[in-house]
């Protein structure tokens, strides 16, 4: 498979997998579109990323669990304002590699429409 220029050699590492998963991630948009599945790599070109870090954000940030991406949400002041989506990843949407511990999950994207299975969580049902 050919991964975009930006990626680093050995990037995503051998270890990710392919798998069906469902994950949560967290967006702007209801309902999610394109722009909220940008890798760091590109939203924040300025930042010289180095080692382990460079392939890292080359994928995207999602969660196992609706707990842990709250606890993300709730951690990082920039992430507070932003909705949670949930989605279920398929083996051609791209690898994954459970990484930074507890259920956090990066996801180094294949598919040209990422956002199309997604859904925003309505936070408010009892």
């Amino acid at each position: 498979m050919d991964w975009p220029d930006y990626f680093p050699k050995n990037c995503p590492p051998q270890n990710a997998r392919r798998d069906n998963l469902t994950v949560y991630r967290l967006v702007d948009n209801d309902p999610p579109c394109q722009n909220d599945f940008i890798p760091n790599k590109l939203l924040y070109p300025h930042i010289n990323y180095t080692g382990e870090t460079l392939c890292l954000v080359c994928g995207i940030s999602v969660d196992k669990t609706l707990e842990g991406i709250k606890r993300t949400r709730k951690r990082f002041r920039v992430l507070r304002n932003k909705k949670i989506a949930v989605g279920t990843l398929k083996p051609n949407d791209g690898f994954i590699l459970e990484t930074g511990g507890g259920t956090h999950v990066t996801w180094w994207v294949q598919t040209k429409t990422p956002h199309i299975s997604f859904k925003v969580v309505n936070e408010d049902a009892k």
